[in-house]
């Protein structure tokens, strides 16, 4: 019997203005991140984290791994390692997770945005261009929809 593949938005929850990631599967669900201006998603392949076109290779999916309520490791299911912010506080990059590492430790926003707890900026496209293999980074908020974000949860569960 083949799975069945379904694609769902994944449920946020606010309480007490805490965000909580939900998902329907198990713990070990695999999300998307896509951005809300164009149908290129989050990818990991390239030694940069850019925009793709949506394939559904592990390197677009991720794992969220939650640290305390409303923060998450986010974990590329590629390599098993999380997303990661660089020594210059803006490039992003993919590490072995350290629990103790703020920089890889992220809170989701029911405004779409995607914040780093360690150096307080979000994701953003790269000069707000949304084009295939364009970086994303981390970059102090600026209300622009480069930094705007849907994680979606892909469904392989019965």
């Amino acid at each position: 019997m083949v799975p069945l593949s379904v694609w769902v938005y994944v449920l946020i929850f606010i309480s007490s203005n805490i965000i909580y990631v939900s998902c329907t599967c198990s713990d070990d669900s695999l999300f998307l991140i896509r951005s809300t201006s164009s149908n290129l998603v989050v990818d990991a392949s390239f030694p940069t984290i850019t925009l793709q076109h949506l394939d559904g290779y592990t390197p677009q999916l991720w794992q969220f791994k939650q640290s305390r309520p409303g923060v998450y490791f986010i974990i590329n299911n590629s390599t098993g390692k999380a997303l990661d912010v660089a020594d210059d506080n803006e490039t992003l990059l993919l590490s072995k997770v350290d629990e103790n590492s703020v920089k890889q430790q992220w809170f989701v926003n029911s405004n779409g945005r995607i914040l780093n707890v360690g150096v307080k900026k979000n994701l953003d496209v790269v000069g707000g261009k949304f084009t295939v293999n364009n970086p994303i980074r981390a970059f102090p908020n600026n209300g622009h929809v480069a930094q705007e974000f849907v994680v979606k949860e892909k469904r392989t569960c019965n």
